[in-house]
């Protein structure tokens, strides 16, 4: 899984015969492809690996083993989370089917998937510096808002997670986008969410959306330099108002200061 967690090819003999010697009952096997993954292929050596070990446990006579954990990671976006789910089941019918492993249980970890959904996040431009570009012609911005990677957008360095920012008011007609840098408030040059990103210009008070914020975002945040966290507004919407692919029991939240 990791240098912190997990087991490695060279040592699952030794733990194997450590478990029947100690007469231990080993329910079954857990891996993680890690956070964030959008390549269904990293599940594919993990279950071979996974299935390897169910193997050694039988030539050692140890009872079945009834559990198959594939981890979390999952991606919150729900085309990327149906072709990985499609791929993976795939993969545990030819590698885990069920004639072989009747009493198997597997079971998933998509915390990532239902949280980052449930949330938005919405942020105020209190500053805007317009300055010379340094390379080729024409201008460049520098934003500045009221939350940053000290605060909800730890994810970008914690979880690696790409941000998009969206206008709340619609600019019509042609617009020109113009390469700005995005930063959070604090006196942390590090705070940088965005750089050398192009969207139309904005103004200090304009507000933008991001979205897909509700996992590992606040959760980790902190109040540093006395910067407060995003404040929680909670909606929940009608029935007539939810997409038909939603339960009419959803709720959005929508952070802001």
């Amino acid at each position: 899984m990791s240098l912190k967690f997990g087991a490695s090819r060279e040592i699952w003999d030794q733990l194997l015969d450590l478990i029947v010697e100690l007469k231990l009952q080993l329910a079954g096997i857990s891996f993680h492809v890690g956070s964030g993954c959008k390549d269904p292929e990293s599940f594919e050596k993990a279950l071979q690996d996974a299935r390897e070990v169910f193997r050694l446990a039988a030539e050692r006579g140890m009872p079945e083993l009834t559990v198959l954990d594939i981890g979390g990671g999952f991606p919150c976006e729900k085309e990327t989370f149906a072709e990985i789910g499609a791929c993976v089941s795939q993969k545990l019918t030819r590698l885990f089917p069920s004639a072989a492993f009747p009493a198997l249980r597997i079971i998933a970890e998509p915390g990532r998937f239902f949280a980052a959904n449930t949330a938005h996040l919405l942020t105020k431009v209190y500053a805007k510096a317009k300055l010379p570009a340094q390379e080729g012609n024409g201008d460049v911005c520098r934003y500045y808002l009221n939350d940053g990677l000290y605060g909800s957008f730890n994810c970008i360095i914690y979880d690696h997670v790409t941000v998009k920012p969206e206008l709340l008011e619609d600019r019509h007609g042609a617009v020109k986008e113009l390469p700005c840098s995005i930063f959070g408030p604090t006196c942390d040059g590090f705070d940088v969410i965005l750089e050398k990103y192009l969207m139309p210009e904005l103004d200090e008070g304009d507000w933008l959306l991001w979205r897909n914020m509700g996992a590992y975002t606040s959760a980790a945040g902190s109040k540093f330099n006395g910067f407060p966290k995003a404040k929680n507004w909670y909606y929940r919407l009608a029935s007539a108002e939810l997409p038909e692919d939603q339960s009419t029991t959803a709720s959005d939240e929508e952070r802001s200061r």
